[in-house]
């Protein structure tokens, strides 16, 4: 029986998702998850790798789920950095810290979302494919 949080979801197919995450437990699950509702996943170790992976793959305009915290580059930097050269790139970080600033900050830095850690994998993935929704409304 399939589950309902998991299973395949019709708008997600075709769509790139590039998550980035130091730990490498938290990345396999959100990317696993993402997986599984349909979405098509590369991973990175950090924000440094992430914006490696966008430059290579932006005219598919992928979906960019980071962690925050990360070394090398962390998740405002990059979401900064993927912003500037692609306004319409729909971004979602996580963080496992709190704070109006922080939310501030992500905000400023041009996330569409923050979602808390440890994430909620059913919200990451209807929350991700929202943010698709109106990327392509």
């Amino acid at each position: 029986m399939a589950d309902s949080r998991t299973s395949p979801h019709s708008g997600c197919a075709g769509w790139l998702v590039l998550v980035a995450d130091d730990d490498e437990d938290s990345r396999m699950l959100v990317a696993n998850a993402l997986r599984r509702a349909g979405f098509a996943v590369m991973e990175a170790e950090n924000g440094k790798v992430l914006l490696t992976l966008f430059r290579e793959f932006a005219p598919a305009n992928p979906l960019v789920v980071s962690d925050v915290v990360m070394p090398e580059c962390d998740g405002l930097e990059a979401t900064a950095a993927v912003r500037k050269g692609s306004p319409r790139t729909p971004i979602l970080l996580m963080t496992g810290l709190g704070g109006a600033a922080l939310l501030r900050s992500a905000k400023d830095a041009g996330a569409d979302l923050v979602l808390s850690k440890p994430v909620d994998l059913p919200l990451l993935v209807s929350s991700a494919v929202s943010l698709i929704e109106k990327l392509v409304a």
